[in-house]
């Protein structure tokens, strides 16, 4: 038997470029989150200076001293100055915006133009403090009202960072993990030129590409690990350090209130409302995790609740009295669960991405593997059973593009409660899940169309076609200001997805005969799920990272990428025009032809019954319901997005094991039934658990339900007698489109049962009606071994 070489160079570029990309988005990741509590870390420190100073102003102003008469300005902000060094400058302005004082007047602080910049209230210190929403010229300012005993504004105290600080103590670390990850790649690459330029390199055999792809995997997995383990070291370091400079600016302020307190004459033990000073410094800053304060004997007469802390990091300061005698001491307690919070965090977003480039490592591993096999047949269309093959080739497109089509997957609802405004007397709920039905109504209507142009010529012209629409739409999703403007975005959006997705689903079909199709179609359905799995888990992370916004603009690259792999990268010959193995072509679309559809019992038990409410169930659940339930349980979006990856993770592992069962069954019938109950079951959890563990049960449930019912469901409509009768393109067009409109209402299900019943109540009473469904199918619907009776061909 010819042996076909692998393609050495080649797959050595390829998966070295896989690794750099994970590793690069792993540092990137990792350091974006460093520099935004880095950042916080440097406002709440300035923002306590800003405080202390404040609080003096307000005293003189309290005791009668107009503020353009007072003395010792420049004391105060010298010792501030000194104090904390990161802060650029200090101006103390009127309330007609005229300045009073400058620290550093050459630095021009005030006649810079903030009327521009929205201003944050950010808690700071355990206070509200108005911050700028982005720097204007390198600078960020923190602005404190000054108020006189009637509460009328004085003045106004404003601080301010210069941005150079935090690149400086950012840079520091970025220069260190760019060294960590070129150390690491020259090993990687090292390490694969081994396996590819030896004698493993040959992959003699027929286990020699499962061995070599298990190496290549086992490799990069490695280097990942072992860039990720260093990058925790490095981070886990800094982040110790901001917590440790962040006890000690808090221990510091302590120091200072609480030593004029006792310089009044007041004793240690007898202090009032100091519990709710430190509670409020504990809640503006989660880096600390406990505040006492001891007496000169030792004894503890003031602490928080006792919580994990880093013994050795504590930051202690004496205090004393007005003869300068030493009374006690603050204690202020570094938190554990912080630095422990943050590794975690970053160790989690590094298995992410791991994941995300196995997964595509395994894509671009099935697509050289399929084309090294069909160059080996000399058959383009797949003949001498190279039928599935031939259809796994397009699987690398679908993930890229289904992975652009999830990244927004885990936040649009919440996208759209941040663009909200009432729209047609419909309740919030069910507005929120407008984005999501709109793009499912305009993926339905571009089916049939799309069915037409498919039968009448190829699947290349609606497929690049709806790839720049779905590009188009993106774009517009990223400039979005409002409600509207989402919601035809989404419509684009939608109108290149079902495109796109006819396009792919007609390849493959045109490259499969009836015994190879179902294992085919299973090979289109795991990169789909490949790429949603990661795509919803990506877009979560930087959605947490960046906001939702930009997320928009990575959908759109990978979208052209997916396009330019598929010009590149696919087989000249499977490019061109094919005929469907045992089927047959209608170029025309006539509205007796939606009649005849229409009139076909199983077609319509299997849409109304089946189909359509599982769709229902699926987007109205996974993709509208359980990003706005843990959201509201106060999940991070990052793991919102990792919880939603169960489901792609159970249709690529379990979908292609369970396609060979339904490839072997005579009945689909049975599989599709199954579907319905698993998901019934699902949602019905919500009337024993809720919270968190019913989300994931009802996913994982949902995932088993996909698994049994989507190629079942595809093929039992495929063999269906108004299949044969109106063709392929027709037949799959008005079934595709119909079934969206399941997808479409679901979230206009859902939201309308949550704004009846309740969140809980309402996805528990979505499951009844799923399971009342299902057993009616089952009544209703024929075996597949009775739907070609009577068939006249």
């Amino acid at each position: 038997m010819r042996q076909t070489p692998v393609p050495r160079l080649r797959v050595f570029l390829l998966s070295l470029s896989i690794l750099a990309t994970a590793l690069a988005f792993n540092a990137g990741l990792s350091l974006h989150g460093f520099e935004k509590i880095y950042l916080q870390s440097l406002l709440s420190r300035i923002g306590l200076e800003g405080r202390q100073m404040r609080a003096a102003l307000e005293n003189d102003l309290r005791f009668g001293k107009p503020l353009d008469k007072m003395l010792g300005l420049d004391r105060l902000a010298a010792a501030a100055l000194a104090r904390q060094p990161d802060i650029g400058d200090i101006v103390v302005a009127l309330p007609d915006g005229r300045d009073l004082f400058a620290a550093r007047p050459d630095l021009g602080s005030a006649a810079r133009d903030w009327s521009s910049v929205p201003q944050a209230d950010k808690d700071v210190g355990g206070e509200q403090v108005a911050v700028s929403a982005r720097p204007v010229n390198g600078w960020y300012r923190l602005s404190f009202p000054l108020r006189e005993r009637g509460k009328a504004v004085a003045g106004t105290l404003s601080l301010y960072l210069d941005q150079a600080v935090e690149r400086a103590g950012v840079g520091a670390v970025l220069v260190a993990s760019l060294r960590d990850l070129g150390l690491t790649l020259a090993g990687a690459a090292g390490i694969l030129a081994v396996l590819l330029f030896s004698r493993l390199g040959r992959a003699d055999g027929p286990k020699g590409p499962g061995r070599l792809l298990a190496g290549l995997i086992l490799a990069l997995g490695l280097a990942q690990a072992a860039y990720s383990l260093q990058n925790a070291r490095l981070l886990g370091a800094q982040y110790r350090q901001l917590v440790e400079s962040q006890a000690a600016s808090i221990a510091t302020f302590l120091q200072q209130d609480l030593d004029a307190l006792l310089a009044k004459g007041l004793r240690l033990d007898k202090l009032v409302g100091i519990d709710k000073v430190f509670g409020r410094l504990l809640a503006g800053n989660p880096e600390v995790a406990a505040i006492d304060v001891q007496d000169a004997g030792g004894d503890v007469v003031y602490t928080t609740a006792a919580a994990p802390t880093v013994p050795d990091a504590v930051q202690a300061r004496p205090l004393g009295g007005r003869a300068g005698e030493a009374l006690g001491a603050v204690r202020v307690f570094p938190s554990r669960d912080f630095l422990e919070a943050r590794l975690r965090g970053g160790l989690l977003d590094a298995l992410t991405v791991a994941v995300v480039s196995f997964l595509l490592l395994s894509e671009m591993a099935q697509f050289l593997t399929a084309s090294m096999r069909l160059r080996l047949s000399g058959a383009p269309s797949g003949a001498d059973g190279r039928l599935g093959e031939a259809a796994a080739v397009i699987r690398p497109a679908a993930f890229l593009f289904i992975f652009a089509m999830g990244l927004s997957v885990s936040f649009l609802p919440l996208f759209m409660e941040a663009l909200y405004k009432p729209m047609a007397g419909l309740s919030k709920d069910m507005v929120l899940g407008l984005p999501i039905s709109a793009e499912m109504l305009f993926t339905g209507l571009s089916i049939i169309p799309c069915g037409v142009w498919l039968d009448a010529r190829d699947w290349r012209e609606p497929f690049y076609t709806g790839l720049a629409a779905t590009a188009l739409g993106s774009f517009l999703c990223y400039q979005a200001t409002g409600p509207g403007w989402l919601l035809g975005a989404r419509a684009v959006v939608g109108l290149g997805y079902g495109l796109t997705w006819m396009a792919m689903q007609h390849f493959v079909f045109s490259h499969t005969d009836p015994d190879s199709r179902a294992r085919g179609f299973s090979h289109l359905v795991a990169g789909i799920y490949a790429g949603s799995l990661c795509g919803t888990a990506m877009g979560a992370i930087l959605a947490d990272r960046l906001g939702y916004a930009p997320v928009f603009l990575v959908a759109v690259g990978f979208t052209l990428a997916s396009g330019l792999f598929t010009a590149c990268c696919l087989p000249r010959a499977l490019q061109a025009p094919a005929e469907a193995h045992g089927v047959r072509r209608m170029g025309t679309v006539r509205l007796r032809s939606l009649a005849t559809f229409l009139a076909d019992r199983d077609m319509m038990a299997l849409l109304l019954l089946a189909s359509i409410p599982f769709s229902i169930a699926l987007v109205g659940f996974m993709f509208y319901f359980s990003t706005l339930y843990l959201r509201r349980l106060g999940v991070s979006q990052s793991d919102i997005g990792r919880v939603l990856m169960v489901y792609g993770l159970f249709m690529v592992t379990l979908a292609p094991r369970v396609s060979r069962l339904v490839d072997r069954a005579r009945e689909k019938k049975g599989f599709i039934v199954a579907c319905g109950l698993s998901a019934s079951l699902g949602l019905a959890l919500f009337f024993v658990y809720q919270g968190f563990t019913a989300v994931l049960g009802a996913i994982l449930l949902l995932s088993l339900a996909g698994s049994l019912g989507f190629a079942a469901q595809a093929i039992y409509a495929f063999n269906a007698r108004v299949s044969r009768r109106l063709g392929p393109g027709q037949a799959t067009g008005w079934f595709r489109a119909l079934e969206r409109s399941g997808q479409m209402l679901g979230p206009l299900v859902f939201g309308q049962l949550i704004a009846v019943a309740g969140m809980e109540r309402g996805v528990a009473l979505a499951g009844v009606g799923f399971l009342a469904v299902t057993l009616l199918f089952w009544l209703v619907a024929r075996k597949e071994t009775s739907l070609g009776a009577g068939d006249d061909g």
